[in-house]
């Protein structure tokens, strides 16, 4: 067992004993105490990434695009919450990196056909995938499901407007510094369509046997 998984644990089990609970309340508050240390330990290690690279805005615009994607469409999940922080961490740090530094981003034209295939190809596999559930949490009602395919398509189109939002600073302002964003924004966009099909399966499968051969 994992270290915050002990920590959550012994969280939920001294506030169910202080405020006398059942074991079904436990495990809630384990699970919540759980998520919670996860989304800080992953925000802590990105923060840290974007800062000793310098590449902050960059690193968490990705991350954030993602993980607001990833609530509705699913995807692939790591073995273990210290595998899944640390694999964010590599991935979209260093995608915030790649955008942050290969020149082609600061070509308006090579960021627009990004931001286009991005979407195009985002559109096209959220309706005919979308909601990839977990194993251990399958998502069986087709009204549901029906519900968080549309969501995944209509965040998709939000981010759309948000990154017109950017062009509109580049076209006003000439600065290369918008033009990152809105290519973060498709970035980690793309990493959220990879995800939810075998080919993010495949590079999870070997981040997490790359973690587990080093003792991570």
């Amino acid at each position: 067992m994992y270290l915050i998984e002990r920590m959550s644990k012994r969280i939920a089990r001294k506030t169910a004993e202080s405020l006398k609970l059942d074991q079904e309340r436990e495990e809630v508050i384990a699970y919540g105490a759980l998520n919670f240390m996860h989304t800080m330990l992953t925000t802590v290690l990105l923060i840290v990434f974007g800062l000793v690279f310098r590449s902050l805005a960059e690193v968490m615009l990705v991350a954030v695009t993602s993980a607001v994607i990833r609530k509705y469409s699913g995807g692939i999940h790591a073995s273990s919450p210290n595998h899944c922080a640390i694999i964010s961490m590599i991935l979209f740090g260093g995608l915030g990196l790649l955008v942050k530094y290969l020149p082609v981003f600061e070509i308006p034209l090579f960021t627009a056909v990004f931001q286009a295939v991005v979407a195009i190809v985002g559109l096209i596999l959220f309706i005919r995938l979308c909601p990839v559930d977990s194993p251990n949490k399958r998502i069986r009602d087709p009204i549901k499901r029906k519900k968080l395919r549309n969501a995944s398509v209509f965040m998709l189109l939000v981010f759309q407007v948000l990154t017109a939002v950017f062009w509109i600073w580049y076209a006003q302002t000439n600065s290369v510094f918008p033009l990152r964003l809105s290519a973060c924004v498709s970035a980690g966009l793309a990493w959220q369509i990879i995800s939810i099909t075998s080919a993010g399966r495949f590079i999870i499968g070997k981040l997490v046997f790359l973690l587990d051969r080093i003792g991570l």
